[in-house]
């Protein structure tokens, strides 16, 4: 991140074109970098609305932070506690969160395998299923829109990498000349 600091102060001191791209470019990595800390629960994104929509139904508010939504889910739905305490991802091992991931897709299946037998849901697990498999559904077609369109971003990638180092270059030779 220091490299990238530098480039942004020197990006911001120039007053360019090539000073605002580059500008531009640190301000994604840094909003990149601060959704990176609710990569672990990524897998659970899809849920997410239905998730929340359940724990409405039980009088739970939640925030928009999966980690959060995640963790109030399985301590309220799942197992079906009113006293928890919510942590920072930080403090949570991978075994927690990997048990966490496991217990609420487990609970979409077991709700799918419920309607499935003709049993009876709620009506708030009736729209959180529905909700789920739309999701899934969704999901599915852009991974497989993804993938297509991966060849074709494949040899993209290289040009734009090339692009980016050659504006750096650019931009460092102009600084070293003054």
């Amino acid at each position: 991140m220091p490299c990238l600091l530098k480039i942004t102060t020197m990006a911001k001191k120039r007053k360019t074109k090539v000073g605002k791209a580059l500008q531009n470019i640190g301000k994604g990595v840094k909003n990149i970098a601060k959704k990176a800390k609710n990569i672990p629960f990524a897998p659970l994104i899809p849920f997410k609305i239905a998730m929340r929509a359940i724990l409405k139904s039980k009088g739970v508010e939640t925030s928009d932070d999966i980690t959060e939504i995640s963790q109030k889910f399985y301590n309220v739905v799942i197992r079906k506690k009113a006293n928890y305490e919510i942590y920072n991802y930080e403090h949570l091992s991978p075994a927690v969160v990997s048990a966490i991931i496991a217990a609420v897709i487990d609970y979409f299946k077991s709700l799918k395998k419920k309607k499935e037998r003709g049993e009876k849901l709620t009506e708030a697990e009736e729209k959180a299923l529905k909700v789920a498999e739309e999701a899934t559904a969704t999901v599915v077609a852009e991974v497989e829109e993804q993938a297509k369109s991966q060849i074709m971003s494949k040899t993209y990638v290289p040009i734009i990498i090339i692009a980016l180092v050659a504006i750096v270059l650019v931009f460092l030779l102009l600084k070293k000349k003054k």
